[in-house]
């Protein structure tokens, strides 16, 4: 059976008992009352008094039960106070008992108490201490009481934190003793902010005094050890590690104090050493003393060193100390009268030239190996013939050589000769070319001489292909480098001089970096290193700075060269300047870039001129119908609007398409004077003027003076912004002659142009933006300030010239603008355009207006109506040659089309109207300002000659009639 679980007991706490008490109380209280009252109410005492003698029995009650809590809740403090004050005074005895002082500080106030043991312990009565926090701060030594006050400020800002300090506080005798301080916070206030802190003090002094005098001890055999000139270390039995080492082992052994603590014993040995040194830890506890060893230094080297150990106890582990004393010397020394015969008889045997010993009558007494091999002969065929045998007759010059030979041998004597190039005969009878050095030989029983003997036959024979090859790397216009393996210069060609200013013995010893121009950033640098140290061919292009300081291109290309053991010894870079080249690609880039994004505009400018083209005409007719002040100016706005949409289509199309309009003559000089003269009325006073080069004799050009006109308004404006705080603006004209270097650049072929400048002191174009500035709708101006157009504009028109335009600009020095013209060979008249004005009447005459846009159509047709023409509308040119074939040809006064229709285009309809009525007007209308088909269509730009007038969209009613009136002048047709 499952146990049941006993029913929790519910037990009264203090509170509870007290309440249940009064509620019973007052119940009785109540119940007493009520029978009284009704007691009451049969005798003679009235209500009021009833109620009386109720109240007053409640209060008696109320009263004593509120006496009895209080006396409970009173005696209860009580006895909690004064265990609190025990337990409190068995912590201080305690704390005496054990040496430790208490203090307590009571906030806001910083009042201070110490206990008076304490105080006695420095020696202090307590009438010495004033209790406020500066009195023992005053006791505090003065290098510790900044520690001690930011700690205690600390301490009483953060509850939550131990406080723990050790400083020293002066005796009453004059001294100081150490202290460490202690304590806590005990006591808040309702925010939670320190009011009472309280803690020990332990005198420390003692310890302290002992640390001290261990670590002088400690310092002074320390010093011992750190000062002995000889090299000490200490290393650990077990491990072998070194765990200590002086200064002398550190300076004399190469490595640091830091590398030396990683090393063990063994790292210091040879690997024949170490194992001999693990052999002797066998059989023996550490090294013994005046053993000889061969150490390893840390740049390779060996030293011979003689070994005195003793062991000891260091950090508790059982260590030797060891001290090392260089023997080196004395060892070399020994070594080196054996090591001289070796090496003579190594060098004598082993070396590559060819060594003849000979005695003092010129017989050849012996030779080395080479001399067998050179000769090609044995020992028996050379030694105890004579010198001379072994010259020819002659030499190739033809002087005789066999008395040079004596002659020479007679003169080493007194200094050795040499080294001298000798035609010799080997022992067969062969030729060949050598270097002969003669030098006397002081024997102890006989002297002689030494010849020695060099093949030098290949040499020769590369030395000649050097050469050849030096003057090719002279001759050619490229830059050649070597660098050794650190990248120091050793040799560079003419070719490098002229590309980057420098000569040779500038540049030679210092490292190719002195050419960076900063705009190729670290990590480039070092994939290249990267590259050519695996021994690869590295190739690339960058861009360099001169002597001069100006940049350029080049690509280089980077090859290792490596020594006869396989290790990288030099590296030969190539470097060609491709400045032209990027130049070239950088215009071809940005001109395909402005062509498709020109394309583009124009299709859309296109579109914006059929809207833009009614809105214009339907304004003439409200102006007309609607005479009134109030409507006129709101006619007004809405025709400045359309005029500026339109001024903002046809610097789209100037950037797609270059230069529209009739071309003529042009001095170019007045045209500037007319641009600097309009600057000066416009631009802020403080932005000065300046107009140079302005003599009318000078050089022509052929263009279209209205967009010249804009293009350096455009840049003025430009400078006009580039100079807030004002500044000096100068147009400047010059004539120039186009070299092949700069015409390349520009795209331009060589010769005679007039260049227009705009000149500011603004504050300049950063040079990560030149590349940009031509594209269009970008800008640098805030937003609402500038389209983004006007130097594409600038672009456009200058191109459309034949010209160019170059740009320099300095951040903080200002800008200037070059417009590059073609000149004419020889002087020519401006055209003078003669503009009559002339009225336009329909007298019923028929006019076909031809357009895919309906709004145009009507625009038109209403605009024609008003002055007297009848008009037919077609939508494309299939049906306005349907409806043209519907009438007489002679009933047919003009014919306006758009020159871009889906099915049958304008030039189409022209060339079909033209057959069957050759004298018939035709104007063509279109939104691209330009007489040439765009970029797309399918006839050639010729077959648009087949339209007497073109009329760009959009138009004013003015522009209609000074378009139609020219061609209407033959008369009303007989049956319009």
């Amino acid at each position: 059976m499952m146990g049941t679980t006993p029913m929790p007991r519910f037990v009264f706490s203090a509170p509870w008992r007290i309440t249940l008490s009064y509620a019973l109380a007052a119940l009785v209280c109540l119940f007493a009352a009520e029978t009284l009252a009704d007691l009451s109410l049969d005798g003679s005492m009235d209500l009021w008094g009833h109620l009386l003698v109720k109240a007053a029995l409640f209060v008696v009650v109320t009263a004593g039960v509120v006496h009895l809590v209080a006396e409970r809740v009173f005696r209860a403090f009580a006895l909690r106070d004064r265990a609190w004050r025990e337990q409190e005074t068995r912590w201080r005895q305690a704390l005496e008992a054990a040496g430790d002082g208490m203090w307590e500080v009571t906030l806001p106030g910083w009042k201070t108490t110490l206990s008076t043991e304490w105080l006695a312990r420095l020696g202090y009565e307590p009438r010495d201490f004033g209790g406020r926090w500066e009195d023992w701060l005053a006791w505090v030594h003065p290098d510790d009481r900044a520690q001690l006050r930011g700690e205690v400020e600390r301490f009483a800002r953060e509850p939550a934190m131990r406080y723990s300090c050790e400083l020293r506080v002066r005796t009453k005798a004059g001294g100081y003793r150490w202290l460490l301080s202690r304590g806590r916070v005990v006591a808040v206030d309702g925010k939670g902010r320190p009011t009472r802190l309280i803690g020990t003090h332990t005198d420390i002094t003692v310890s302290r005094q002992a640390a001290q005098e261990v670590a002088e001890a400690a310092q002074r055999y320390r010093d011992l050890f750190d000062a002995n000139p000889n090299p000490m270390w200490i290393y650990d039995l077990e491990t072998l590690q070194i765990m200590a080492v002086n200064e002398s082992a550190v300076q004399r052994y190469g490595y640091s104090r830091e590398q030396f603590l990683t090393l063990t014993i063994l790292d210091l040995r040879t690997p024949e050493e170490a194992a001999r040194l693990r052999e002797t830890l066998l059989h023996e506890q550490g090294i013994q003393t005046g053993h000889i060893w061969e150490h390893r230094v840390a740049d390779g080297s060996r030293l011979i060193v003689e070994i005195t150990s003793q062991p000891l106890t260091w950090a508790g582990r059982r260590a030797r100390v060891v001290q090392a004393r260089d023997v080196t010397e004395q060892t070399e020394s020994r070594r080196a009268l054996e090591e001289s015969r070796q090496r003579f008889s190594a060098i004598f045997h082993g070396a590559n030239d060819a060594i003849f010993l000979i005695d003092a009558q010129a017989r050849i007494t012996d030779c080395n190996q080479r001399a067998l091999e050179i000769f090609g002969g044995t020992a028996l065929d050379i030694i105890g013939r004579w010198v001379v045998d072994f010259f020819p007759s002659h030499q190739p010059d033809g002087s005789e050589s066999r008395p040079r030979a004596r002659a020479v041998i007679q003169e080493v004597a007194a200094r050795p000769v040499g080294p001298l190039e000798w035609t010799l005969l080997r022992c067969d009878g062969t030729s060949f070319v050598s270097e002969v050095t003669v030098s006397a030989l002081k024997a102890p029983h006989e002297d002689g001489y030494i010849i020695v003997v060099r093949d030098v036959t290949e040499r020769k024979r590369l030395h000649e292909r050097l050469q050849l090859l030096n003057a090719a790397l002279h001759a050619t216009a490229d830059g050649w480098v070597i660098t050794d393996a650190q990248g120091a210069i050793e040799w560079v060609n003419p070719g490098f001089s002229r590309m980057t200013g420098y000569e040779p013995d500038e540049v030679i010893g210092r490292n190719p970096r002195l050419l960076r121009s900063g705009r190729q950033d670290g990590r480039f640098y070092a994939r290249m290193w990267e590259t050519i140290l695996r021994g690869e061919v590295w190739r690339g292009e960058l861009q360099n700075r001169r002597k001069d300081g100006t940049l350029y291109d080049e690509r280089m290309t980077v090859a290792p060269v490596r020594d006869a053991s396989g290790r990288i010894s030099h590296f030969v870079s190539t470097k060609q300047e491709i400045t032209a080249e990027r130049q070239l690609e950088q215009q071809l880039s940005r001109a395909q870039r402005l062509e498709s994004i020109g394309m583009l505009a124009s299709g859309i400018a296109h579109d914006l001129n059929n809207v833009l083209t009614p809105i214009l005409l339907c304004v003439e007719f409200l102006k007309a119908e609607f005479p009134g002040e109030e409507a006129g100016a709101k006619l007004k706005l809405v025709e400045q609007a359309a005029k500026r949409g339109a001024g903002i289509v046809r610097q789209v199309l100037t950037f797609a398409r270059g230069v529209e309009g009739e071309h003529s003559t042009l001095q170019p000089s007045l045209v500037l004077k007319e641009v600097g003269q309009l600057a000066r009325e416009t631009l802020p006073r403080n932005i000065a003027v300046r107009i140079e080069g302005t003599d009318e004799d000078g050089w022509l050009v052929e263009g279209d003076i209205t967009q010249l006109h804009q293009a350096l308004l455009n840049l003025v404006v430009n400078a006009r912004d580039a100079m807030p705080e004002g500044g000096r603006l100068t147009l400047r004209r010059r004539e120039v002659l186009l070299d092949e270097d700069r015409a390349r650049r520009n795209a331009l072929p060589p010769g005679r142009y007039v260049e227009l400048s705009v000149v500011d002191t603004g504050v300049g174009i950063p040079a990560q933006l030149l590349d940009r500035i031509f594209d269009p709708f970008f800008s640098t101006k805030p937003r609402g300030q500038g389209t983004g157009l006007g130097l594409s504009a600038v672009y456009g028109i200058v191109r459309g010239h034949g010209g160019a335009v170059e740009v320099q600009s300095h951040l903080g020095v200002g800008t200037e603008f070059a417009l590059l013209l073609p000149a004419l060979e020889q002087h020519q008249p401006s055209a003078v355009a003669v503009s009559e004005e002339r009225e336009l009447s329909g007298d019923s005459r028929l006019v076909l207006i031809v357009d895919d846009e309906p709004a145009i159509r009507e625009a038109l047709s209403q605009l024609l109506h008003r002055r007297g023409f009848v008009t037919v509308q077609a939508e494309d040119g299939l049906e306005a040659l349907s409806l043209f074939r519907l009438r007489p040809v002679s009933a047919w006064a003009l014919a306006i089309t758009d020159m871009m229709m889906p099915r049958m285009d304008g030039a189409a309809l022209a060339q079909e109207l033209k057959r069957m009525a050759p004298d018939l007007p035709v104007v063509g209308m279109s939104g691209m300002l330009s007489e040439v088909i765009p970029a797309g269509a399918a006839r050639p730009s010729q077959e648009l000659q087949v339209f007497d007038k073109k009329l760009p969209k959009p138009f004013h009613e003015a522009e209609l009639v000074r378009i139609l009136a020219p061609l209407l002048v033959r008369g009303v047709p007989g049956d319009a």
